[in-house]
């Protein structure tokens, strides 16, 4: 098995807000809205390397969800000089964004199911921007 030509640091998170809503009915069965957001860095560390950000907010804080979660995760990605340009930009844009929200799942399922409703598990997301 050969290595990727594409590494990463250790994703980390960054920041972490989570509000329950209290007066939130269960039986509400209201669909819960999660959305996401990439941030890739333009200030050059080397020039085949950037760190990625993904922003993923779930539900929010108002009467129908059952409670609000922002949580941001972040990695520096490199690659090698033989990577073409349009390669590297579906990997920051799409490969990085899955590969960070890998690592914000279990953290997501930990903390709502320390609350009062079932543990949540971040759907597959689609990051190919169709």
């Amino acid at each position: 098995m050969r290595e990727s030509d594409f590494q990463f640091t250790n994703p980390s998170v960054t920041y972490v807000c989570f509000k329950e809503n209290q007066s939130f009915s269960t039986e509400d069965g209201k669909e819960i809205n999660i959305g996401t957001n990439i941030n890739v860095s333009n200030s050059v560390i080397d020039e085949n390397e950037r760190v990625v950000v993904l922003k993923i907010v779930i539900g929010e804080e108002s009467e129908e969800s059952p409670f609000c979660l922002d949580i941001e995760v972040m990695a520096q990605f490199r690659w090698n000089d033989e990577i073409d340009s349009s390669k590297v930009d579906l990997f920051l844009n799409q490969n990085a964004p899955a590969l960070l929200l890998s690592y914000a799942r279990p953290m997501v399922s930990m903390l709502t199911n320390a609350s009062h409703f079932p543990a949540y598990n971040i759907p597959f997301i689609d990051f190919t921007g169709k």
